[in-house]
């Protein structure tokens, strides 16, 4: 009978939990909002890149430094550091590890716990060594961690690994996950993904997160690593936007990383240095040109790119709304365009400034 009775009361994971009453299923309370004050602006765990309470999604090739990226992050927001000039909110981090083990984390955290400043790790970093272990137990691990610390960031590095078992082609599987892990991480969530191996012919900038689409449909902002060079102290890392529901893409963020006897360290670079403008989307490689040609019309500047004169033109529509470029005069009925002798700081919602920033450098260590 008892047996029967925790049957016939257990809560299937795929339906929603009431927050307040542990045990009671319950669908969404309606709301209307008619009458109700506006909600404040949204708010950044991390400036531009993890808004709160909504899911992102990082995804690379093996090799281009997502997870230390991720490691990174989630240090900056456990003790409140800036991440390469980047303001983040002082929140608890739950970083859960289906891939690494604990002592290489451990090792790679000190470093980056060093980078910023910190004599340690932050208490408020919780590692979840999660390899070996069912995804429901180590989501039942978090819900108890959580329980005691609210408003946490809760990275999951990867999705693959975590759903092991399951088959991430279709979307079912894939709906099931990121619903569960966004039923516990109410405030913040960063999801880590590999993408599939590029075959002939394919551009790594088109490659999405291995698996269903419903990945990329979920995730509200979607981010790729690509490391763009390489030599025997530097990298050049390029964080490429490929979905934002809040606001324009922008370019994304250019870093050069220089490695040390002790430390690797994060450098806000431009991005129309040679490292990065090659792999770069239109609106850098127009800046690059308007600083290599000097003044010139959106026609030549199709020419030079490769691109039509249509699309240029509204490229440099939205850099002039931004106060990046400037119309110097005209020649005929074409404008002509030069960058702009003051570049703001912030462009939008989430593009990047063009040069290095202050603020403490966030410091990683990557076995290349």
């Amino acid at each position: 009978m008892r047996e029967a009775l925790e049957q016939a009361t257990k809560i299937p994971k795929s339906q929603p939990i009431n927050r307040w009453y542990p045990g009671i299923i319950a669908g969404p309370a309606p709301v209307t909002f008619t009458g109700r004050p506006e909600p404040p602006a949204r708010t950044w765990l991390v400036e531009r890149f993890l808004p709160e309470g909504l899911p992102v999604l990082l995804h690379a090739d093996g090799g281009h430094l997502k997870s230390l990226l991720a490691l990174a992050l989630g240090l900056a927001v456990a003790a409140g550091r800036s991440f390469v000039g980047l303001h983040t909110l002082t929140r608890p981090v739950a970083y859960l590890d289906f891939e690494f083990d604990e002592a290489e984390t451990h090792r790679r955290a000190l470093r980056l716990a060093r980078g910023l400043g910190l004599a340690d790790i932050p208490s408020t970093f919780a590692y979840f060594p999660c390899v070996g272990h069912p995804f429901d137990a180590c989501l039942e691990a978090l819900e108890r961690w959580l329980g005691d610390n609210p408003g946490a960031l809760v990275i999951v590095d990867s999705f693959g690994p975590a759903a092991a078992g399951l088959d991430t082609t279709e979307a079912s599987p894939v709906i099931e996950v990121f619903n569960r892990l966004r039923r516990l991480a109410w405030d913040g969530l960063l999801v880590l993904d590999h993408q599939s191996k590029l075959q002939a012919g394919e551009a790594y900038e088109t490659k999405t997160a291995y698996g269903s689409a419903y990945k990329f449909n979920l995730a509200r902002l979607v981010w790729q690593t690509e490391v763009t060079g390489r030599s025997a102290d530097q990298v050049t890392l390029l964080v490429r936007p490929r979905k934002n529901n809040l606001g324009d893409l922008g370019e994304g963020l250019a870093l050069r990383v220089d490695f040390a006897d002790r430390a690797i360290t994060f450098h806000r670079a431009d991005p129309t240095d040679d490292a990065f403008v090659e792999r770069a989307g239109l609106r850098v490689k127009i800046l690059a040109a308007l600083k290599r040609l000097g003044a010139t019309t959106a026609q030549r500047l199709a020419e030079d790119l490769g691109a039509t004169p249509h699309t240029v033109r509204n490229r440099l529509a939205e850099l002039h709304r931004e106060g990046r470029v400037v119309e110097v005069r005209r020649d005929g009925r074409e404008a002509v365009w030069a960058l702009a002798t003051t570049i703001p700081k912030y462009h939008g919602i989430n593009s990047w400034d063009l040069g290095s920033s202050g603020g403490p450098p966030a410091v990683v260590e990557e076995v290349l």
